[in-house]
Order: C-alpha cells, then structure tokens, then sequence
C-alpha cells in the first residue's frame, strides 16, 4: 500500500494483492473532511457485517465492514501498526489501515492543522 498527501488529499492505493484481498484499488479522501488520525484500533465485535472483503482471524481484515459505529474501511494484517482515520461527510466514518512507518499519523494530524 502507499500513502501519499497531495493537493489536499490523503490518498491511498493498494498494490494488486491488496486489491483482491480488500475489493479495492485505493481511496482518495479529502484532508478536509479528515477529524483525525490516531494508533488506537478499534475493537472487533460479532456484530460487523464483511461486504466485500476478506477476514483471516488473527491475520487480516480487509474489505468494507458495517459495524455499530457506522461503515468502516479496514485493510490490516498481523504485526503492522494500527493507523485510524476518523472522517466526517465521506461514505466511511473512519478508515483502519495497517502500516509499517508510524509516522503517518503526525504527518496527517499536521496536515489537519495547516489547513
């Protein structure tokens, strides 16, 4: 997966692997329209309802959920580290995202901040 901030946008795009795995090939979400990033994942309940997506327990989560909270995005494997994404007026309340560089937080959270 890569990560990018440009032109006012967070965009992610999944290599073809992801894509298969998560039904999805990137999303583009506006900086503005991003309340905040954090490490904190959420927690998982029997509730959630995987449309498209994968789901390999203890191994990865990947695809579009419906869970209590609202629409969620989740592409997140085993040994990554958590990167949260609350969001506000966009089809998904938040995005769960398994990354290798932590750093993304910080660069999103000051992006929120210059805008």
């Amino acid at each position: 997966m890569k990560i990018s901030i440009k032109k006012g946008y967070l965009q992610i795009v999944f290599s073809k692997t992801e894509t298969l795995l998560a039904v999805k090939h990137s999303i583009k979400i506006p900086i503005k329209h991003i309340k905040r990033a954090h490490a904190k994942r959420p927690k998982t309940v029997w509730k959630e309802i995987r449309a498209p997506g994968s789901f390999l327990p203890g191994v990865i989560k990947a695809g579009n959920y419906y869970t209590p909270r609202g629409r969620e995005f989740w592409f997140s494997t085993r040994n990554s580290k958590p990167l949260v994404i609350e969001l506000k007026g966009e089809k998904y309340r938040r995005v769960v995202l398994g990354v290798k560089d932590g750093n993304w937080i910080s660069k999103i959270n000051k992006s929120i901040r210059n805008l």
